[in-house]
């Protein structure tokens, strides 16, 4: 086998490891709240202003929630893998865009290891890209908007050049707001202060693409504010994401956050991160400006993440698009540190063997603390025939097979998901308190089939703590009906609504349940004459 086949062989692996038991938890965290915007437009047939609970909602621009829709008509039976697969694929793509690039602008064994070690990072294989959250579909418009720069400036195609920054951008902006500013001005000003030509960013084309940039917001503003003012959905964008900013903060937090941020990025992106030592080596650092490419992901890196770098509100997801970037740098270190120094071979072969063995040790006696950490209703029968690849795996790490031990690395991080999905999914799906949004959420509407529900004297908009939207989008995605908040109370309808706000009234009590520290009651009031 090649290693040109090895690499798609453990890509393949990797995507389908990504979908395993990716329906097994009900959406919960920020995934019902995506999904609940995109149902509503669909309920309300409208494609332009997203609502929540009936109520405007101005926190993103619909761009995410039409791909969300797109993907529950597709896979209209199972909305947790319609809304999860957006970002999976999302994911994969990001990827592929890295094994493309530098395939392209340097070497095909860099674009390997970039691609997998991006897909392969701890935080993303086992976190990031498990959720239906904005972020890496907005990261990978931002990430090829990135790449785009340096693309079509290598080409000399200068429309193309613009066009695809500014068009990229303006679908980023009407996705997550205000960040695809900053990152379409840091791109082209770092961009042309590399290259110095000017005469490019004085041309035509570029103010046509600006104009026609400037033409697809107006036409969305102007559209949405048919239905709602355009200024209400700018403000709270605008103001969401200055929340992130020092003046929100202050000092103190804003300190902080410079000296731990670059630990952060640090572990998210292990293992490949541990060579990122290597660029202090001045021989090392010098081959790696004088590439053009490793030169521009280097620069548009440290240019844009500063942003972030100084923003304490910051977190993890926000700068996805920046990490393949990260990677590319840090794999080209690995590639160089294994051509120079023989101990790195050696170091990632005796980790590698170390791993398996801890893995082999932990499966054959899983039997014995199962019970302890939380699986004993997990299939551990199925632990054991995944000794087989383990053993295969740790068989070709230690027979030095392929040119790098990296390989098996990648493989035993990718077999570390596979039991990740096997165990851990199904033990959560059983453990945490998000499986009640799928269960309250499907008895609720069959209770209320063919009858009109209500929600009874409830924030929507500010209280949204009590009763989240895992129970919101279950009801109205089981019912496919908006669920709208109202004060007044009639004794035809059916209504949800807190114990406290009834204890007064008579009513029929339907179903009952516990939102925490909250008592929620489906009742028909009796006590309308």
């Amino acid at each position: 086998m090649k290693e040109k086949h090895l690499f798609w062989l453990l890509f393949l692996l990797l995507g389908i490891s990504l979908f395993i038991n990716v329906s097994i938890n009900p959406l919960f965290l920020e995934e019902p709240r995506r999904a609940m915007v995109a149902l509503e437009m669909y309920l309300q047939n409208n494609l332009l202003v997203p609502t929540l609970y009936g109520e405007f909602y101005y926190r993103k621009p619909p761009v995410f929630n039409w791909v969300i829709l797109g993907s529950m008509q597709l896979f209209s039976e199972h909305p947790e893998f319609a809304c999860r697969t957006v970002s999976i694929v999302s994911f994969l793509l990001m990827g592929l865009l890295s094994y493309w690039f530098c395939k392209k602008y340097h070497s095909e064994k860099l674009g390997q290891m970039a691609a997998l070690l991006f897909l392969t990072s701890v935080h993303l294989l086992f976190y990031g890209s498990m959720f239906a959250e904005i972020d890496l579909f907005y990261s990978l418009i931002t990430y090829a908007s990135i790449l785009s720069l340096f693309v079509f400036y290598t080409s000399e195609k200068r429309l193309l050049y613009f066009l695809s920054i500014y068009g990229l951008s303006a679908i980023g902006l009407l996705t997550k707001g205000a960040p695809s500013i900053v990152f379409l001005g840091i791109g082209l000003l770092a961009h042309f202060a590399i290259t110095r030509n000017w005469k490019w960013f004085f041309s035509w084309q570029h103010v046509l693409s600006g104009l026609l940039f400037l033409a697809m917001l107006g036409g969305f503003a102007l559209a949405y504010d048919q239905y709602n003012p355009i200024e209400n959905l700018v403000n709270a964008v605008w103001r969401q994401s200055s929340d992130q900013t020092v003046a929100n903060h202050g000092f103190g937090k804003t300190f902080i956050h410079f000296l731990t941020y670059p630990s952060t990025v640090f572990t998210d992106l292990l293992p490949v991160t541990l060579f990122f030592p290597l660029l202090f080596v001045p021989t090392i650092r010098k081959r790696l400006w004088n590439d053009p490419a490793l030169q521009f992901i280097s620069i548009l890196f440290i240019a844009n993440i500063f942003v972030y770098w100084i923003s304490p509100g910051t977190r993890s997801r926000y700068v996805y698009m920046l990490y393949p970037m990260a990677v590319i740098i840090c794999s080209w270190l690995f590639l160089e540190a294994s051509k120079r120094y023989e101990w790195v071979e050696n170091t990632l072969r005796g980790l590698n063997l170390f791993i398996v063995a801890i893995c082999a040790l932990a499966i054959g006696t899983l039997p014995l603390f199962a019970s302890q950490i939380g699986l004993e209703n997990a299939p551990i029968a199925l632990a054991f025939p995944s000794l087989i690849p383990l053993l295969v795996i740790g068989y070709m790490s230690y027979k030095r097979r392929f040119s790098t031990q990296m390989w098996w690395l990648i493989a035993l991080l990718i077999f570390a998901r596979f039991q990740f999905d096997a165990f851990v999914l199904p033990a959560r799906a059983e453990t945490g308190e998000h499986m009640q949004y799928r269960v309250h959420g499907e008895m609720i509407a069959e209770l209320t089939k063919g009858k009109k529900l209500w929600l009874y004297k409830y924030d929507t908009v500010n209280d949204e703590a009590s009763l989240k939207f895992g129970h919101g989008f279950y009801i109205e995605w089981n019912r496919q009906d908006v669920l709208h908040s109202i004060e007044r109370k009639n004794c035809e309808d059916v209504f949800l609504t807190q114990d406290f706000e009834v204890k007064n009234n008579r009513y029929e009590l339907l179903y009952e349940f516990d939102r925490r520290e909250d008592r929620w009651l489906l009742v028909r009031f009796t006590d309308c004459d």
